[in-house]
């Protein structure tokens, strides 16, 4: 849609920063680097108010799923793809995954998944985390008008709906 979109790894670099509430690294990148974001660290608890307020002009997408168990079932599908040859990945196998660099998903796993580390993707305890998350972001925006959008990929019309949210009609 022409947007500039910010490189994905430098971003992924300050996610332990903006898990510790120091968003400085998360700032100057938004500042310098695009007009998009997505994905680790912006969908982390507190980045998207911090980003808000420093950047009222923005605006948030909130991509959701037709429910939490799709939500889980794509994550750990992905998961399983990436770092375990299609098994549900294990302790193990996330400190043994390179993605960013060695060990990184198993750090981000215990930074955003608040699982017991012998059931790191523990179905219940994700959805609920995927619905809080959710409800967290509706929440925060429930009285800034036009500044999120919450938009289901799949849907026929999610293009539509995104370009028109971003005024590129």
């Amino acid at each position: 849609m022409g947007l500039a979109v910010g490189p994905q790894r430098p971003a992924e670099l300050l996610a332990k920063e903006c898990a510790k509430n120091d968003f400085k690294g998360i700032i100057k990148y938004v500042k310098y680097r695009g007009m998009a974001f997505l994905d680790v660290p912006f969908n982390l608890t507190n980045t998207f108010k911090i980003l808000d307020k420093e950047f009222p002009d923005s605006k948030f997408i909130l991509t959701i799923k037709d429910s939490p168990e799709d939500w889980y079932i794509t994550n750990t599908s992905y998961h399983s793809k990436l770092f375990a040859n299609g098994n549900l990945p294990t302790k193990s196998d996330l400190k043994k995954a390179t993605y960013v660099y060695p060990g990184w998903m198993w750090e981000m796993n215990r930074l955003i998944y608040k699982t017991p580390e012998d059931d790191i993707y523990n179905k219940k305890i994700l959805m609920q985390q995927y619905n809080d998350y959710n409800k967290s972001v509706i929440e925060y925006f429930k009285n800034k008008p036009g500044k999120l959008l919450v938009v289901n990929l799949a849907y026929k019309d999610a293009l539509f709906r995104i370009r028109n949210f971003l005024n590129f009609n």
